[in-house]
């Protein structure tokens, strides 16, 4: 009897270790089910010639500060993503909530009020329901916090993200730094969302079928079923082909515990031709890889107080304001490519000067009083006269001479301008974006791009007084005994574009502030000349107020 009990134990023992072994494979097979797959990352100005004399005049009375520049941190700071335990995202509780709030503001069950909804966005004149398209997405986000106000939906109505359409749009509106970019030709009916799950503020571009088709995904609930709000013919609905109307509905996407439910499934299905087909070859999905940062309250004080003088004036905007650290103060377009005006002559000489170091010989002022190696054009004044001559009296020939002799000389402007990281500066166009300008100066204010003299030298004649450094930007010099705005450097062409500009670091209470203001006389809503330097004059008192608030303030 003894005996028949130790066995029934040693094979209770044997299936329990058994089971055991059995449940630990199941997990570890869920855990290599769960792993995501692999992505794919897509990534002459007449108004200022001047022909004048090569001795400097007048000194602004600023310091240059030395080789390491307060704070010493000058890198842009990336704050670590912190993904949602349920939905995987690295949008916060409170942006989660605010997008599924301003996805269901949305929702309107019937006609007259889906075309009161479109009416709102402001896009189109006459715009309803049925031509919402793409720009109930946008509007979405926008609407969230999770999308720049200042991006126009006319730009993304019916625009495909593909190179050789609308990409560039795309890429200001969802810079492949701070997003993923993921293609995917799979069939939407046929991918595994219980394995490459979509994520609450995801932005999808299907292709494939009889259209291209954009939605937002509004929210995941707990059992991990995605949805959306878009606009539906009304027919589709209540099965009424004679109905064409639309409406604005919540509809589900998908639910992974059920392929074969929900849209992604019925945009391919044959039997819902009338509806229209999408993405049968697969889609390009954007997607946040970085948090997104909210304003603080003195911030968006401040961006309700310049947003007021451009809707009073008119015109064409890009705006950044940035700390020498990378928070972004204020923001208005800064990643589309523009034209500069002359501030691109900062680029200009600072790689002038990167020439002189890595070519020339001796030190930099004795190569300074040398004429440019490589030119076509007459010259008889040294690399100082010329750089005096096209930063102070941004005289136009000096600059071509320059520029011709970076563009012949054996360096690559270009890897050079990558290496400061500039990625979409382009000289010959006179192009950049107000991103990439603030990254030209923070490299040039920290040190990080020239030596230490080549430095000093630069920032000397940009804080050299020239005719009109009392306007614009500079309007905030009379704010305070000190110079808030030490460096800077203006740009402005008649013709055949309208450009006002203003580029410059701001430095106050040990904080130092990289400003780009570039204005233009738009086709819409046009501006002249005087009324955008002068709008630029009024944001730079509202800056240098801002800036000696927030010390007044500080603890």
């Amino acid at each position: 009897m003894q005996m028949k009990i130790n066995l029934q134990r040693f094979f209770l023992l044997i299936f329990v270790l058994a089971v055991g072994i059995v449940l630990v494979n199941c997990q570890n097979q869920d855990n290599e089910n769960r792993h995501p797959p692999t992505q794919i990352n897509l990534l002459s100005e007449s108004s200022e010639i001047t022909r004048g004399a090569a001795t400097p005049t007048r000194i602004r009375e600023t310091s240059i500060p030395s080789t390491t520049p307060q704070p010493t941190q000058t890198a842009p700071i990336q704050p670590t993503p912190t993904k949602d335990p349920l939905t995987g995202s690295v949008l916060n509780q409170n942006q989660l909530d605010r997008l599924a709030a301003a996805a269901a503001a949305c929702i309107s069950p019937d006609t007259a009020s889906a075309d009161a909804t479109v009416g709102t966005m402001n896009f189109a004149a006459g715009a309803n329901a049925s031509l919402t398209h793409s720009l109930l997405s946008i509007a979405i986000l926008q609407d969230a916090g999770l999308l720049s106000p200042y991006l126009p939906l006319n730009d993304l109505w019916l625009a495909s993200p593909l190179p050789e359409t609308n990409e560039s749009i795309y890429k200001e509106a969802f810079p492949v730094e701070r997003y993923e970019w993921k293609r995917d030709f799979t069939p939407m009916a046929e991918i595994n969302y219980a394995v490459d799950p979509m994520m609450p503020g995801d932005l999808v571009y299907t292709f494939g079928g009889d259209y291209e088709h954009m939605f937002t995904v509004s929210r995941v609930d707990e059992k991990g079923r995605a949805y959306t709000v878009q606009n539906v013919e009304r027919g589709y609905l209540n099965d009424d082909p004679d109905d064409t109307s639309f409406v604005i509905v919540e509809t589900l996407l998908y639910d992974p515990a059920l392929p074969g439910i929900g849209m992604v499934y019925e945009w391919a299905d044959d039997f819902n031709r009338k509806l229209g087909l999408t993405g049968t070859e697969g889609y390009l999905r954007f997607r946040p890889i970085l948090p997104i940062i909210e304003p603080s309250a003195q911030q968006q004080m401040l961006a309700a107080q310049l947003d007021r003088v451009v809707s009073a004036t008119g015109g064409k905007w890009n705006i950044l304001i940035e700390t020498l650290t990378g928070e972004t103060i204020y923001a208005r377009r800064p990643d589309e490519r523009i034209h500069t005006a002359s501030t691109i002559k900062i680029a200009i000489a600072m790689l002038t000067l990167k020439f002189l170091e890595e070519f020339g010989e001796g030190t930099l002022e004795e190569q300074l009083q040398h004429e440019p190696n490589y030119n076509i054009l007459e010259n008889d004044r040294s690399y100082a006269q010329l750089l005096w001559a096209m930063l102070v009296l941004s005289d136009e020939y000096a600059t071509d001479i320059l520029y011709q002799n970076i563009h012949k000389s054996p360096m690559s402007q270009t890897a050079v301008l990558e290496t400061w990281g500039l990625t979409h500066t382009f000289l010959v166009q006179r192009q950049s974006t107000a991103r990439d300008m603030n990254i030209l100066l923070r490299s040039l204010y920290a040190g990080t791009s020239l030596s230490e003299s080549a430095r000093q030298y630069l920032l000397s004649l940009l804080a050299e007084y020239s005719e009109n450094d009392d306007l614009r930007l500079g309007l905030m010099n009379e704010l305070s005994q000190e110079k808030l705005l030490p460096y800077n450097k203006r740009g402005s062409l008649i013709d055949p574009l309208l450009i006002v500009a203003d580029s410059g670091i701001a430095i106050h209470d040990g904080q130092i502030y990289l400003l780009q203001f570039y204005a233009y006389d738009d086709a819409i809503d046009t501006a002249s000349y005087k009324e955008l330097e002068t709008a630029i004059g009024e944001m730079g008192i509202i800056v240098g107020n801002w800036l000696l608030e927030q010390s007044a303030t500080s603890p």
